[in-house]
């Protein structure tokens, strides 16, 4: 089972909505007895409170149940017991982690991040604009569903209405024998799924990128007999510049990139799609710390350019 535990500062307001949607979309996809969600905060301001009323009347008017909560504050017990705990904003994961007394085993991470963003998910209780912050909890939620609960595979193909020529015709033979499910839908859904508007009558969902282990890319140097290749990326934020450096890297034949789990980009479907596919045949691993990490190929006799 993957515990999961949404964080803000009240514990009323981001936290219970997140904790509510993300409850609903397991519950959609038959997942329940695969996932724990609950919620809590990082002060003491609301403790006992019900969810607030903006929260409530929000879910209800899209149709999603609210989850029976009441505020409650993150202890370092939580830490312990939750395999992701997951904040709305750059204060909220500041708390945590003194909370926690740091992050350890990397568990702590901002909701945005999971969508490839480093912005904050502003808290309704100072803005009175709980659509928004609903519209940012929604973007994040699936992906953080999809790369908690997918190996890296097709899950469905979304074919719009009609399309029924040349490649989408290809594409619908090749996905039914590998027992892909397709399903046709009119164009204005597949408008509203698309981030690009450039669907061309066919979205394929995907689970995000199957991350592998620092030692992965040096066995793989290892086996081709090489001098490992490395590029290490420190706060790489905007996910085009890492598609970008991507690209080139498996062009220069890097055996493979080290970036941060946290506060930078992660490897989204606007990365891979600027990537131009070379995030298929890239290893990419995902660390804690840098710095560390640095350290240790260091020690290992590893020795680097830095670049800034």
């Amino acid at each position: 089972m993957i515990k999961v535990l949404m964080v803000c500062h009240g514990n009323i307001c981001r936290s219970t909505m997140a904790e509510s949607v993300l409850t609903h979309l397991v519950n959609k996809r038959g997942l329940s007895d695969c996932f724990e969600i609950n919620s809590a905060a990082t002060s003491r301001e609301e403790i006992g409170n019900p969810p607030h009323y903006g929260t409530v009347t929000k879910l209800k008017r899209v149709g999603i149940p609210v989850v029976p909560h009441r505020a409650r504050q993150m202890t370092m017990t939580d830490y312990e017991y939750y395999d992701y705990l997951i904040g709305m904003d750059t204060a909220n994961i500041r708390n945590m982690n003194r909370i926690a007394g740091g992050d350890p085993q990397g568990k702590i991470y901002k909701l945005p991040s999971f969508a490839g963003q480093s912005k904050d998910i502003a808290d309704p209780w100072y803005t009175g604009n709980f659509d928004i912050t609903y519209d940012d909890i929604v973007e994040g939620r699936n992906a953080v569903l999809e790369l908690l609960n997918s190996d890296r595979d097709i899950n469905k193909i979304y074919v719009q209405n009609g399309e029924k020529h040349g490649s989408i015709n290809k594409i619908i033979a090749v996905a039914r024998e590998n027992k892909i499910v397709v399903t046709e839908v009119e164009k204005s859904k597949l408008d509203f799924m698309s981030k690009t508007q450039n669907h061309q009558g066919v979205i394929a969902v995907v689970p995000p990128f199957n991350y592998c282990e620092v030692e992965d890319i040096l066995e793989l140097a290892k086996e081709k007999n090489e001098d490992p290749f490395i590029l290490i990326l420190d706060g790489i934020e905007d996910p085009h510049n890492l598609g970008a450096i991507v690209r080139s890297a498996e062009c220069l034949g890097a055996h493979g990139i080290i970036i941060q789990k946290r506060n930078a980009s992660q490897v989204t479907d606007t990365v891979e799609k600027v990537a131009a596919g070379a995030c298929n045949y890239m290893k990419i691993a995902r660390v804690t710390n840098i710095s560390d990490t640095i350290d240790k190929l260091k020690k290992d006799g590893f020795w680097g350019v830095l670049r800034r």
